[in-house]
């Protein structure tokens, strides 16, 4: 049976300690071959998910195409994983109710490796009193075995240990297993916002705002 392992990244964090001697990272602000891979990748989750909503503002096409985005967004990796795997140390196995050690500053050069395969990812921004998720998706052969929320409580977990006030999320009204898995976790809508949010996804289409506090 498979299992997930989750990483927490970031795609800013190379340290000029971790450029020096180190080809596969380049030192003029570009991207390194394996940042473009991890990325290129989110992209074909996001999009497999959300065919309509490619290249929207919360979008991983343009995350990889945003330098200021990448230095505000950080991540939630899950890997797929079968019993026998050789993965990556800082890659641990999530288990669902405990809190789960997290790699939260990642090198470019090593943010995807190891041999599992990504399935799912979220992404959020943070400040000092508030985590906003921006993204969750999961690769449709992934579907229903829990990577998704496990994602999302990898954030909150993170929210707890950094003692953050809140954790908040917009969703489509009508995405009701979206809607499901966030309540699953202990999201309540704000109802307050519901008409600030009427056709934020396009006409027709309504958005609603959940909300978490650690």
């Amino acid at each position: 049976m498979p299992s997930s392992r989750v990483r927490l990244v970031r795609l800013d964090a190379c340290s000029d300690d971790e450029r020096k001697g180190n080809p596969g990272v380049p030192n003029d602000g570009s991207l390194s071959s394996s940042t473009k891979e991890l990325l290129e990748r989110l992209v074909e989750i996001d999009e497999a998910c959300f065919p309509n909503d490619a290249g929207g503002v919360a979008s991983a096409r343009t995350l990889a195409s945003s330098p200021r985005l990448r230095r505000v967004t950080r991540l939630v990796l899950v890997y797929e994983s079968f019993e026998g795997d050789d993965s990556s140390e800082r890659s641990l196995k999530l288990v669902e109710g405990k809190e789960t050690e997290t790699n939260e500053r990642t090198s470019s050069s090593d943010t995807f490796e190891g041999i599992d395969a990504l399935v799912a990812f979220a992404s959020y921004t943070a400040s000092s009193m508030c985590f906003e998720v921006t993204k969750v998706a999961c690769a449709p052969s992934s579907r229903r075995r829990g990577y998704a929320k496990n994602a999302v409580a990898a954030i909150l977990d993170e929210a707890r240990k950094k003692k953050i006030a809140r954790v908040a999320l917009r969703v489509e009204q009508t995405n009701v297993a979206a809607v499901s898995l966030y309540e699953s976790l202990g999201f309540r809508e704000d109802v307050s916002r519901a008409t600030a949010h009427e056709g934020y996804y396009g006409a027709g289409r309504h958005g609603a705002v959940y909300e978490y506090f650690p």
